[in-house]
């Protein structure tokens, strides 16, 4: 899914106050740090890469990027009292 299209609301979200919806791609970005993840004895280094991982954090991307849809985004989301954009979650 391409999104072309993504509102000011989610502008405000990458200028660092961080309580606006991202992108998939943007989450999976931000997983590719300096976290420590442990499965099975093994240090995973990159859950974006890694064969038993990187499934499930695609999973979560593309829902995250179903937040950007317009037929769906007002559905999945809300604009707080501040005018970001946020998941449902968080209502």
């Amino acid at each position: 899914m391409v999104i072309a299209n993504v509102d000011n609301q989610h502008e405000s979200s990458q200028a660092g106050n961080r309580k606006g919806i991202r992108t998939g791609a943007e989450y999976l970005n931000g997983l590719q740090d300096e976290r420590e993840i442990w499965t099975r004895g093994q240090r995973i280094e990159d859950v974006t890469a890694d064969p038993g991982m990187r499934r499930g954090a695609s999973t979560l991307a593309s829902m995250l990027d179903r937040q950007h849809d317009p037929e769906l985004r007002d559905r999945v989301t809300y604009i707080d009292k501040d005018g970001d954009r946020c998941a449902m979650a968080f209502q």
